[in-house]
């Protein structure tokens, strides 16, 4: 089956290198956000891409070298700082989320393989795995609470089947949509007030977007009527929810659901394979990468346009 983290990052990055919902949706089709692009400034970057923004300005992302190595930074309003896990063997860093006290949590990968997950606590770094038997993997790109007190995932078990995680102050939960032909979860977000996001599967491999409000469950489905896989990626304070989904081209495009409304969007310099919202913060500010018409990958910021019900 499909693997979240592989198919919003690794799988992406090969091809450029080489709902039901209850109640109604209404979708919109209008540019909400004024653009920007940001490419890491390191030498040898030859593809960005930014993974969460906290209400302060600071972003976590990660770029590709010219080896093909990956490499995790922090971009503190413009200032670039490499983030690469210090621990032996480390061979991949995959920062993605930073909260607003600057804790950030992010993957890494060894050379066999299996990924780890870890937390950089102002350059205090400390690896963490999931402890239930059987697991083989931390695989989903964590997320981590405004205070620090939970972080949310995604593991693979012996089967090589995803299922998403809670961890809160390490008390781990195993989580798993409980919809009928579920085949694999991730958790991708989580607010302050203890709503999740994330992916799940169907039977056919399909990739369905979801809510978790304390328990209760929703589907999240785009309602546009050339969506495909839908994938959730954020949820900030007040419930607005991002994601993107793919249509029957192979491309990529961005949504924002605020509350069961949903409106399209893509970078206007983004080429045929589109744009890929990753983050939404507090301020309904996005972050994200496109694919120009070059096929580079190229991170983003969006700031919500004046009188577009965006910003909080």
């Amino acid at each position: 089956m499909k693997k979240l983290f592989l198919m919003r990052c690794l799988t992406l990055l090969v091809l450029l290198s080489l709902s039901v919902l209850l109640g109604v949706c209404r979708a919109a089709r209008a540019t909400s956000f004024a653009f920007s692009t940001i490419d890491a400034p390191f030498a040898d970057a030859t593809s960005t891409i930014l993974t969460n923004n906290n209400p302060s300005g600071q972003i976590t992302g990660f770029y590709i070298d010219s080896s093909g190595e990956f490499h995790g930074f922090l971009d503190n309003r413009g200032a670039f700082t490499p983030i690469d896990p210090p621990f032996a063997g480390a061979n991949h860093s995959f920062p993605s989320c930073i909260n607003a006290n600057g804790q950030i949590v992010g993957l890494y990968q060894l050379a066999s393989g299996a990924f780890h997950y870890f937390l950089d606590d102002h350059g205090v770094f400390t690896s963490i795995d999931v402890p239930f038997p059987g697991a083989t993997s931390t695989f989903a790109p964590p997320f981590i609470t405004p205070g620090g007190e939970i972080i949310v995932g995604g593991y693979l078990d012996s089967n090589g089947v995803e299922h998403g995680f809670r961890d809160e102050r390490g008390v781990f939960t195993s989580i798993d949509v409980p919809f009928p032909g579920e085949t694999g979860t991730s958790l991708d977000g989580i607010n302050p007030g203890g709503q999740m996001v994330g992916v799940y599967f169907d039977s056919n491999a399909g990739a369905h977007g979801f809510l978790d409000d304390h328990g209760v469950f929703s589907a999240i489905d785009v309602p546009f009527p050339v969506g495909l896989d839908t994938n959730v990626t954020s949820i900030n304070p007040s419930g607005q929810i991002v994601g993107y989904y793919s249509d029957s081209t192979g491309g990529f495009h961005s949504f924002l659901d605020d509350h069961e409304v949903f409106t399209e969007f893509d970078v206007p310099s983004a080429g045929p394979f589109g744009t890929l919202v990753q983050a939404n913060n507090a301020r309904g500010q996005i972050v994200g990468l496109y694919v120009d018409s070059g096929g580079i990958a190229r991170g983003f910021l969006g700031i919500p346009n004046k009188n577009s019900g965006v910003e909080k």
